[in-house]
């Protein structure tokens, strides 16, 4: 059976907690005194505690690197650039026949069409260069 034996110790004088094995009290006072120690009490040694621990676990891998994706990043620039294209060949258009010196109301409606037309294509193109855009902040976000 295990003792907790609490005294002093004999030389120092500090105090000292032991535990001992004994098959009585006496024995286990007895013991401590013959290491040295001035026995103060003996009781009883709580009963050792299991260790309810799992198995380890393994330590997780380092994230992954996070891919740039850079054909959906060319992409979405290149087709911002298109629109881009689109919108100056409207203006274009429309400042050459919509302002022309001899120009008439068909070529002031031609050039209004430039314009539209330039206009219209460049939002679309812009809004696909977005959308490229976005898909690539989603592909990347999914990786953290």
């Amino acid at each position: 059976m295990l003792w907790t034996v609490e005294g002093a110790d004999e030389t120092t004088g500090q105090e000292r907690t032991i535990t001992l094995e004994a098959d009585t009290q006496a024995q286990a006072k007895r013991l401590a005194a013959d290491q040295g120690l001035l026995v103060a009490g003996v009781h009883k040694a709580d009963p050792p505690t299991a260790d309810y621990r799992g198995p380890a676990m393994p330590v997780a891998a380092a994230p992954a690197a996070v891919p740039e994706y850079s054909g959906l990043q060319l992409g979405s620039i290149c087709l911002r650039v298109i629109a881009g294209v689109y919108l100056a060949v409207g203006i274009v258009g429309f400042i050459v026949n919509g302002f022309s010196p001899n120009a008439d109301k068909s070529a002031a409606a031609v050039g209004l069409a430039y314009l539209i037309g330039g206009a219209a294509a460049a939002c679309i193109f812009f809004a696909f260069g977005s959308a490229c855009q976005a898909l690539r902040d989603i592909a990347r976000n999914s990786f953290r």
